[in-house]
């Protein structure tokens, strides 16, 4: 059997068996980050935020038309689709930079089963199609490498065009492109070839029609305002984040390269990052052009991140390091297959050399699967449901966090609390934002807000909150969910009070306070929450949701503890201590509370 033909079928292996593993460990709906608003957007054909993502949201509608009810878990299979193939096309890269059919085989399987890459091929995210395009320009890359045909520059800057409809990090695979031109700019220098170059990759940028037809039609998810063309520039180049874009300094190099390392170091183990490191050096010494390229595209991957983002923002990180993901496991394939070849005339070393890499690769797996394992993960999903379960009809709940602003989104979209007036509190200080709430609820939010400002967006954010509260209080029931602001406790105007999950806000002096804790009571009991409870194995988001319950749960016992009702009180901090049982604050509330009812009994 001819080696082509063997690439083949392995190939075909390693795309059943990761997209088996795949829909097997993904979520069974909505998860953390932007999944719910990009499900959401996908439903409705509305605006996400920017850049957009016009391609993704095009072939998430189609995909979605297939799905029926649970739309969300269809696109969580469309992210498993999408990493499958990007597993099988980097075996293809490998395999075409001459890279040895055991360690290239290896490094494709080390890659699918990455932390990140693996987590995102469970949930509706747009990094997975991103990966794939990452992979499929590689490609195109590694064929012209091999056969250096000028037919592969027209397909690279085609599918180039077409991948900026999934994430602006695809700028990084720049790098690749002028590279080809360069080696091939004596046949190339011609009127003909730039014309053929600029339409095949400014042609695909047709699709961001989409954008100003999604934000016509006012869905719920609708992010910026598209009225003008400047107004689509801005929108496009993400301007509503300048502050984040050269937020960093000098001093802040350390610290992101020690996050941006550990995290490489996370994705496949420390046995395989010191694999890549060796990779590194060889593909130096032996293929200086391949060692320039792949080696940029990282280094751009870094500097893009560096000067994007603050402080806070780097327990995200992993989520944009994708490329350099990608370009690791090349350095893998490159440093397995050169130890290979050393170790190749010591059979007892190079078997202890290949044991080695299996183990690396169960360890990888099993340590892994542990995180990246959602299938019975319905943390978030619950929460919106139990929100809603809170709120009474025609109610105006005000939010806040993407983890739960978006699920709360898409299940709308899908039509549950449909009645339920949904306000990101963070985005109120966004102009744009309340003027696409009022065109959906002018009689709720009043364009007036813009007038309100504060040099301190907390501040305008907490102003133009307190205006929205005090307008509608007394013809509406206001909830609030995962929001906590002093400016709101401290008002004087109406009282806060933990209705299940929930603050409530009544206005002053109206609050029955036993009915009050009853009903808080009834809707603790019939919540669900299935495997509610911090763990090292969920992500930060997932983490936060359960710290809400905990909050809540505290917040419910004091009230009761007050109101002279200790065994209730006890009820509720017992609760909290089975989601977190670290948490300093209701470990202090148990002592209390237990010391009290001893000196009482």
């Amino acid at each position: 059997m001819s080696k082509q033909k063997i690439t083949k079928i392995l190939a075909l292996i390693l795309f059943s068996l990761f997209i088996s593993l795949y829909i097997y460990t993904s979520a069974p709906d909505v998860h953390d980050g932007d999944s719910g608003e990009i499900a959401a957007a996908i439903n409705e054909f509305g605006l996400a935020h920017p850049t957009g993502f016009p391609f993704y949201m095009l072939i998430g509608k189609s995909i979605s038309l297939l799905g029926g009810h649970n739309i969300a878990r269809t696109v969580n299979f469309l992210s498993s689709f999408f990493i499958s193939v990007s597993v099988v096309l980097l075996f293809f890269v490998l395999r075409n930079f001459n890279i040895r059919l055991g360690a290239a085989l290896m490094s494709a399987t080390i890659f699918g089963l990455g932390k990140s890459v693996w987590y995102h091929a469970g949930v509706v995210a747009v990094y997975p199609i991103s990966i794939f395009f990452v992979t499929l320009l590689l490609l195109i890359f590694s064929r012209f490498y091999k056969d250096n045909k000028n037919r592969y520059i027209y397909w690279y800057v085609f599918v180039w065009g077409l991948s900026f409809g999934t994430h602006s990090l695809m700028v990084t695979l720049l790098f690749p492109f002028a590279i080809m031109v360069w080696w091939n700019w004596v046949k190339l220098r011609k009127v003909q070839f730039i014309l053929s170059i600029l339409t095949l990759f400014l042609g695909p940028f047709l699709q961001y029609i989409y954008l100003p037809i999604a934000y016509t039609r006012n869905t719920l998810v609708t992010f910026g305002s598209l009225n003008t063309l400047k107004d689509f520039l801005h929108y496009i180049t993400q301007r509503d984040y300048a502050f984040k874009i050269g937020a960093r300094g000098i001093s802040d190099i350390f610290p992101f390269l020690k996050v941006a390392i550990s995290t490489l170091i996370g994705e496949y183990g420390f046995w395989f990052f010191l694999v890549s490191i060796i990779g590194v050096v060889v593909v130096f010494k032996k293929e200086l052009k391949i060692f320039t390229i792949l080696t940029a595209i990282l280094l751009a991957n870094f500097v893009m991140m560096f000067f994007y983002g603050s402080g806070g923002d780097l327990i995200f990180l992993y989520r944009y390091l994708y490329p350099s993901y990608i370009i690791m496991a090349i350095y893998i394939a490159l440093g397995a297959s050169w130890l290979s070849e050393k170790l190749s005339r010591r059979p007892s070393c190079i078997l202890l050399f290949r044991l080695v890499l299996v183990v690396g690769l169960i360890f990888t797996f099993r340590t892994n699967l542990a995180y990246d394992n959602l299938r019975k993960n319905y943390i978030i999903p619950d929460l919106s449901s139990n929100i809603f379960k809170t709120v009474k009809k025609n109610s105006i709940l005000v939010v806040d966090g993407d983890s739960v602003t978006g699920p709360l989104w898409y299940f709308q979209s899908i039509g549950q609390g449909g009645d339920v007036i949904i306000v990101n509190a963070s985005m109120l200080v966004l102009d744009w934002y309340v003027a696409n709430m009022n065109k959906r609820y002018p009689e709720i939010i009043n364009l007036g807000l813009t007038n309100i400002n504060d040099s301190n967006v907390a501040i305008r954010r907490d102003k133009r909150l307190l205006s929205l509260i005090e307008k509608n209080l007394a013809d509406h029931n206001i909830y609030i969910a995962v929001y906590f602001s002093n400016n709101l406790i401290q008002a004087k105007k109406f009282e806060l009070f933990p209705t299940g999950i929930l603050y409530q806000v009544f206005p002053e002096d109206n609050l029955n306070m036993a009915q009050a804790l009853e009903d808080s009571d009834w809707y603790w009991n019939n919540y669900v929450m299935r495997d509610v409870k911090k763990s090292k194995n969920y992500s930060f988001q997932v983490n936060a949701i359960t710290e809400y319950y905990v909050i809540m749960l505290n917040n419910l016992g004091s009230f009761y503890f007050k109101n002279n009702q200790p065994q209730q009180a006890l009820k509720y901090f017992e609760q909290a201590i089975t989601v977190d049982p670290f948490n300093v604050l209701t470990n202090n509330n148990l002592k209390i509370i237990k010391k009290y009812i001893q000196e009482q009994s």
